[in-house]
Formats: structure tokens, sequence, C-alpha cells
């Protein structure tokens, strides 16, 4: 198991060659709501379908569906061959409503995991962060033909 650092890079077709996998998503201090967004090349959102959470569990090809990962209550369950060819990137976020902001987060986890089992987690917590409402968690992406995922841990209002 890859222990991720932010900022690193993982390709993703060894550990989970048929792209078959999920992410699993826990915190500790702060209810967080999670999302996963299918972005275009260049970043957009263009198809409202391929935004996941709570109130849209899935994307319409099944790329994509949100749900409960081993132990983690939260996370995401991706089959990447599914996704049309406009997805380029995934990306897993969290956010929380009212006054608490991220940096009294005591502690979270995004875990990767494939037929094998775990195999990468990048770990953050609420020192990682300051006054932010929302997270970038991590970005899984398609770079020379493959898939690949990045441990992003960047905050934003």
């Amino acid at each position: 198991m890859k222990q991720l650092e932010r900022g690193e890079r993982l390709p993703l077709a060894q550990a989970v060659p048929d792209g078959v996998l999920q992410a699993g998503l826990s915190a500790q201090g702060l209810a967080l709501d999670f999302a996963c967004f299918g972005l275009d090349a260049g970043g957009k959102l263009l198809d409202e379908r391929y935004m996941t959470f709570f109130n849209q569990p899935s994307t319409p090809c099944g790329g994509v569906a949100q749900g409960s990962v081993g132990r983690d209550a939260a996370g995401f369950h991706l089959r990447l061959a599914s996704l049309p060819a406009w997805v380029e990137r995934l990306n897993i976020v969290a956010s929380l409503e009212g006054n608490a902001t991220m940096s009294q987060l005591q502690a979270g986890c995004l875990r990767l995991v494939g037929a094998q089992g775990e195999f990468a987690r990048f770990d953050f917590s609420g020192r990682d962060f300051a006054g932010e409402k929302a997270v970038m968690l991590g970005e899984l992406y398609r770079k020379d033909g493959g898939w690949r995922f990045m441990a992003v841990g960047q905050g934003f209002n």
C-alpha cells in the first residue's frame, strides 16, 4: 500500500488494469459532504449529470456511483472505462456548511481500493488548511492513454 503525499501522482494501470476501483472517504471532527465531478480537458463540467453527490448518486453511464467503501461510510465506486471520452478528469472534493472551517478537521483519509484491496491512501487533517470551506482531495485524470491519480489536498472557499 502506497502512502501518498500532497501533489504525488500514481499511475493506476498496474493496481487496477481494468479501471475498476473505489475511493473510500472518511473524516473525524467535522461532517463533510463529498462529491465527484466529471470534467473535460479544460476543467469544465459539461454535463451536470456528471456531478455525483448525495442528491445525484450516480452518473448516467455508471462510471461513477456514490456508496460506502469497506469501513468508510462515504465513497465512490469507479468504472473508468464506462466514462464518456470527454471526461478527462474526476475531481473528488469535500465541503462543509455552517460556520466550521476545514482547519477544524481532526483527521481525514482518501483510500484507493481495487480488487486486491487498498493500494494507496492520502491522509489529511485540519493543520493542512486554514479558513477553507471546501477541499479538492484528489484527482483521477487521463494521461498517455491511461488513468492516474493525484493527491491534491488544496482548499478553497
